[in-house]
This record gives structure tokens, sequence and C-alpha cells, in this order.
């Protein structure tokens, strides 16, 4: 799947969350960047429960705890996205692997990178840094 003409889509958390580009009804190249439809089937096939679209920009406190409620409260795996599926997607994923399985932010980004190659970049790591202070209480760069 992870490959542009098969979806684009990546596992992060296996059964669980799943990031993606921004679909679309069919396959194509629209400005330079792939558009995939596989999206819609493959849900379809693994049955997820929830879609979390991040097209829209808003408040990063207000959104990350937006983002734990729906993936905390869904029965089913979650799909993830935003443009690209790397910047906002990866960085949100990244919360939920700091607050449910105590990753550190460097570590919720390397895991990311792994099953995501060129998630989460530049300001998004400090806020990655950032939010486990603000929420943890836990300093992991000292």
């Amino acid at each position: 799947l992870q490959r542009v003409e098969n979806g684009d889509m990546n596992w992060i958390i296996p059964g669980k969350i799943l990031a993606f580009s921004s679909p679309h009804a069919r396959n194509r190249v629209e400005n330079g960047e792939w558009r995939n439809s596989h999206y819609c089937r493959e849900c379809q096939r693994r049955e997820q429960s929830s879609l979390v679209c991040l097209t829209k920009l808003m408040e990063p406190l207000h959104l990350y705890k937006r983002f734990l409620h729906v993936c905390e409260s869904a029965e089913g795996a979650v799909a993830v996205h935003c443009k690209a599926g790397l910047g906002r997607t990866g960085t949100l994923i990244a919360c939920y692997l700091m607050k449910h399985f105590r990753f550190t932010a460097a570590e919720a980004i390397a895991w990311i990178r792994i099953c995501r190659p060129g998630s989460i970049i530049g300001p998004q790591q400090n806020f990655l840094e950032d939010i486990v202070i603000f929420f943890f209480g836990i300093n992991h760069c000292c």
C-alpha cells in the first residue's frame, strides 16, 4: 500500500492507525502530486471506523485533544490524512504514540519516519517536544 500507485498508505499502528495522502474519486496526477482512489476500497476492506481529515487548519492544542478523543473512542481502526499525509498527520499520530505507548517525541518521530518516510518536519518536531512537557510534565530531552 505504501507505493504511490497502490494508494500511498502506511500503517503506523497496525490495525489501529493508517496514514495516507488526500483521497480522490479516481487515481490521477494533479499539479505533480499523486491523488489516490484506493483509500475507499482499502478502508471498506479493513473496516475502518473513523476518518480524520486534517486539511482544515485548527488551533494545535484543540486539534490534539479532538484527535486523541477520536482515536480513543473508535472501535475499529482510524484512517488519518492531511494533504500529503506527512506533516499534520504524522504529528498527531506521534501524540497518540506518546500518550498511549509512552514514546518520547524523538522515538515517536523515528517510528513514524520508519513507517512513513518524510513525516514530521521542522516546527512540528518542536511542537512534539513541547506537548510532552505541557501534558505530561516530562522533559525527555534533558
